[in-house]
């Protein structure tokens, strides 16, 4: 969020000042009009000024400022463009380009009076190092939609606050099955709120091709290598990512579920994790040793020294050093350091050769390391720090799919026990087998899995005996090619999760394709936040929401009259079904 002091690194460049400047009118214009309507931003008065921009659609900058290399503006449509096009024109004039296939998607937060975040690299020469995590801060959502809302103040209790992921951004962007992975942190277990939780059966993982044998030297890599098949808590690289995949798509193929969220983990935090992100315990990184290496290569030399060692050859580490020394047109023209390579090499030779265009300033540097580098790390382990449960969600996705933005929601620790549980990451089989004593011998695997049931695949003997020997997928000598069970006869299934008011959850079993169209109907609609209106001006009414005995509406200072909602001292205009709320 704002407020954030920009490094040195992130001034905005000339450049970057004239693109302000050109479109410096637009900034001035909506901050006086929002600085003209301290009774819509504070909820209080009213008269005068009315509550926004009458004279033209153009949108309303609500926020604006520097946090690390961006510059962000946090923006919302104008009450009168009801179809979001003056928003959807604006971004495109502004070169945050969207295609004409996201105009209805822009349309759609709009008319949910949602507001929007830009984020631009302030440096023209920026690169993939330079990008870096934004953290954004709001107040839960507390609505659904005006039903569910009517149904929550009905039983007399607040509806669940929401966490939620905008899918439907990413679609104008997406390809074909996109891996989409969701780590939500808390007290309890989440669980998604509007998509179906698919439930694949391991005992159909394909595990003669994710076996791996142990490995002399315990780093993995070869064609069989040691250990099970681990899905770890940060995704990435495992034993069996394919067929993991695979089995997923089956499952929700037999189905016909194109929307679907699998918890891949969910628990106390896995045990490392947080080491993971930034280690408390290990040795300090020295500030005083960097700034006193003035040269820049020993500097470089310090640097590599103190930082932890995935950090070292990170692209944000990388695209810091380059900030700070910049390679001169010299070097560039000396064939002994002309590449990135030659000229930052730890020896030093090239840097001592050619200094840094702009000289280096071991000071300056030692606080980009610090603000840039180490402090978003720190902070992140810190906002970890105050939760102690973590749940892992991940989908594969289409753009046809992505019209939904899954919802998020945490159970009570009782009903997490009860109806939940946790989830494991690992997923391990035992296999057993008898070596058979000739070459191309048929001979069965046998795997126990987790829960103690057991299967078996047919192989042929490839080798000698002996850890390497493996089933194979064409099967034993004058036997069918073995082959996964069609997606009619796969195990998995999925469900439908939901929690009242109290957080207790219950359960909806799903086995066919029909049961998955009839809940997946049930789910649809549900992602409809309603944000804050646009105040009620004149040319908008709000409808008005009774909340037991006393009418209320979602724009703070505006009043019920005749069931619309109203400012003081503004006039009456056409209906609108903006929903209200307590």
């Amino acid at each position: 969020g704002g407020g954030a002091k920009p490094s040195a690194a992130s001034k905005a460049s000339a450049s970057d000042e004239k693109r302000r400047s050109r479109k410096g009118s637009f900034w001035r214009r909506t901050m006086q009009r929002k600085n003209s309507s301290s009774s819509v931003e504070g909820g209080g008065g009213g008269g005068g000024g009315g509550g926004g921009n009458t004279e033209s659609n153009e949108p309303e900058l609500l926020q604006e400022g520097e946090t690390g290399p961006y510059t962000y503006q946090v923006v919302r449509a104008a009450h009168t463009d009801t179809n979001g096009k003056a928003l959807f024109d604006w971004l495109n004039a502004n070169g945050f380009d969207q295609p004409p296939a996201a105009r209805g998607i822009v349309k759609h937060y709009v008319q949910l009076h949602h507001v929007f975040v830009t984020l631009r690299l302030t440096r023209d020469d920026a690169t993939v190092g330079d990008l870096v995590p934004i953290k954004i801060s709001y107040p839960a959502p507390a609505s659904l939609s005006a039903g569910t809302l009517a149904d929550a103040v009905d039983a007399g209790v607040p509806p669940p606050a929401l966490s939620c992921i905008p899918l439907r951004l990413t679609r104008v962007a997406a390809t074909d099955d996109m891996p989409v992975f969701a780590w939500v942190a808390g007290a309890t277990r989440a669980f998604p709120a509007n998509f179906v939780e698919l439930l694949p059966d391991f005992r159909e993982l394909p595990w003669q091709r994710c076996y791996r044998a142990p490995s002399p030297w315990g780093f993995g890599g070869g064609f069989v290598r040691g250990g099970p098949a681990i899905f770890p808590p940060f995704g990435g690289g495992n034993t069996c990512t394919d067929e993991y995949r695979e089995l997923l798509q089956r499952t929700a193929a037999k189905q016909l579920a194109p929307k679907w969220l699998v918890t891949e983990y969910a628990g106390a935090y896995p045990k490392g994790l947080l080491d993971a992100v930034w280690n408390d315990d290990a040795p300090a990184t020295d500030r005083a040793a960097l700034e006193a290496a003035t040269e820049p290569a020993a500097w470089l030399s310090a640097l590599r020294a103190e930082l932890p060692f995935d950090l070292q050859r990170a692209p944000q580490t990388q695209q810091l050093i380059r900030r700070n020394m910049v390679q001169p047109q010299a070097a560039k023209d000396d064939e002994q350091c002309a590449s990135e390579r030659q000229y930052y090499a730890l020896g030093g030779a090239c840097l001592a050769a050619h200094a840094p265009a702009g000289g280096f300033d071991a000071a300056a540097a030692t606080a980009d390391v610090f603000d840039t580098l180490l402090a978003p790390l720190i902070a992140t382990r810190a906002e970890l720090d105050k939760h102690t449960y973590l749940t892992r969600l991940f989908t594969l996705i289409s753009p046809a799919a992505m019209t939904r933005d899954p919802l998020f929601r945490h159970a009570r620790a009782d009903a997490d026990a009860a109806v939940l549980g946790t989830v494991s990451n690992a997923h391990t089989v035992q296999a057993t087998y008898a070596c058979p004593v000739t070459k191309e011998a048929a001979f069965t695997l046998t795997l126990t899995h987790d829960d103690g049931t057991t299967s078996a695949i047919g192989g042929v003997k490839l080798g000698t005996c002996g850890a390497l020997v493996m089933p194979t997928d064409r099967g034993a000598p004058g036997e069918p090619v073995i082959g996964w069970p069609e997606p009619a006869l796969l195990g998995g299934a999925s469900r439908v999760l939901s929690a009242n008011q109290a957080g207790v959850v219950s359960v909806v079993d799903i086995t066919s394709a029909d049961q998955y169209a009839e809940q997946d109907g049930l789910l649809e609609g549900l992602d409809l936040i309603v944000g804050d209106a646009p105040p009620c001006d004149g040319e908008l009414d709000c409808a008005c929401f009774a909340a037991g005995q006393q009418p209320r509406c979602v724009t703070q200072g505006a009043q019920c009259v005749d069931d619309k909602c109203r400012l003081p001292g503004v006039g009456n205009g056409p209906a609108s079904n903006v929903p209200a709320t307590p």
